[in-house]
Formats: C-alpha cells, structure tokens, sequence
C-alpha cells in the first residue's frame, strides 16, 4: 500500500495539475488508513492566501473577487460547494469542515481545483479613536482608503468617537494593521474574541 502511495505522490510530483492522479493518490490515502493527509492536502488545495479581513461590509476574496460567505458551526460546506463560493471559517473549525467534505459521497474535489476558496476567519480586531485632532481624522481616513475602504466611506466612518476597523481578522493582519495607525499616532486597540 505505502509503495502505491509513493508510486503516484511521485507521478503527481511530476504533473501537479493531474486531476487524475490526484484522486487516486487521495483514494490510496484514504485505503491506507492515512486521512490526515488527505485532510492536509483538501486544505492546501482550497485554502486561500487571503484571510477575511473586509472592513465593515461584505469582504470580498482578494485571489478570486468572489463575496465571502461566512460559515456559522458547525460548519456545513456541502450547498455552498454547488455556489463555488468563498467561504471564511474560523481556523478551530477547519478539520470539521474538511472532514465532512471527505465524508460526503457527492464531493469529487480533485475535478475541480478552485470550486471551494477558504479563507481562515481570525478572532481579532481592531479599534481605533481620539480622532478628535483634524490631522488624526485625515491620517485614519488615508490608511482606512489604503485598506480598502471609499474616501466617503471612510470619511463617514471616522466621524464617530470609536470606530471599529477590523472584524475577525487574524492576529497577524490585526497587528500590521495596528502598527500602520500606531504609527501615525492614532489611539488604537486590538481586540479579541472570546470563544
């Protein structure tokens, strides 16, 4: 069994886009008792190099320009992998959700490489305030537009005394992001959400 599964991650390793070869090293896998792997494979295959990290409105993936689904718990993929959709789930929910893909009799992952595009949803924010000094309202308004966000739109937001920034958003992304309002000396906070 192990020399089959040698046999084809060495044919794969030579054509990576055969889909063929793919399910069959997933069906040798599987046969030898390996699921982890499969489940490590299904989420290199499908995992995104974005995380969710739109500000306040529906985030759109930025690889596949797809709106972002986000996914309750437990997390059912099934009907959203008909849509093609992106979807954002918390990373402590990664393992159910590609379990029940390998579970499911209707699933042939391999045929399509990009049905699915999962985005990992952190547990992290971000806060900002005393925008009360113009030059403060103007900087936060400049890096929120750099972030993403419309000139009127950030304007708007950058009115209120607290404006949350970032919502469920990783570490890493809520720290980079910190630093960019730290540094123009905007009071800031990241926040973190309880499971």
């Amino acid at each position: 069994m192990d020399e089959e599964v040698l046999r084809l991650e060495r044919a794969l390793a030579e054509a990576p886009a055969d889909a063929e070869c793919a399910q069959r090293l997933e069906a040798a896998l599987l046969r030898a008792g390996r699921r982890g792997e499969v489940l490590a494979r299904y989420r290199a295959k499908y995992s995104c190099s974005q995380d969710d990290s739109g500000i306040g409105h529906l985030p759109r993936c930025g690889e596949c320009e797809r709106a972002v689904v986000r996914l309750g718990r437990p997390p059912d993929l099934a009907g959203h992998r008909e849509r093609s959709e992106a979807l954002a789930l918390d990373s402590e929910e990664w393992s159910l959700a590609l379990e029940a893909l390998l579970e499911d009799p209707q699933a042939d992952l391999s045929a399509a490489p990009r049905q699915l595009c999962l985005l990992s949803r952190g547990r992290y924010g971000l806060v900002i305030s005393g925008l009360g000094l113009r030059a403060r309202r103007d900087a936060a308004i400049r890096i929120l537009q750099d972030l993403g966000l419309d000139a009127a739109a950030a304007a708007d937001l950058c009115r209120s005394p607290v404006v949350p920034v970032l919502k469920g958003v990783t570490e890493a992304r809520a720290l980079a992001v910190r630093d960019l309002f730290a540094a123009a000396q905007i009071s800031v906070r990241v926040t973190q959400k309880r499971r």
